[in-house]
């Protein structure tokens, strides 16, 4: 997959996805401005393109609150590209299917 854009924070990774509309998002949760969690209801709210939480934390209630938010897909740091591709497969496939 190519990288199109990289937000600083949740706001911008809301106004870079509106413009450059990717076939796939991925988000931490902890952002500046806006956290990634409501930046990524924004973008599923908006129908823009499936995400999926690129983070640290694994906490159950992060999980559920960015599951909550639209995200197709929950991936913890540090993460392997064998564990990372089939989840950005996933979210894609399921958002494909709304």
């Amino acid at each position: 997959y190519k990288v199109v854009g990289q937000a600083a924070n949740g706001e911008e990774a809301v106004e870079l996805t509106r413009k450059l509309r990717p076939d796939v998002v991925c988000m931490d949760v902890k952002m500046p401005r806006m956290d990634g969690i409501a930046a990524a209801g924004t973008i599923c709210d908006e129908n823009i393109a499936p995400v999926v939480m690129l983070t640290a934390f694994s906490q159950p209630d992060l999980v559920k609150k960015a599951t909550g938010a639209g995200a197709m897909a929950y991936v913890t740091k540090p993460y392997e590209e064998s564990k990372l591709l089939p989840a950005l497969e996933v979210a894609m496939g399921r958002f494909n299917e709304i």
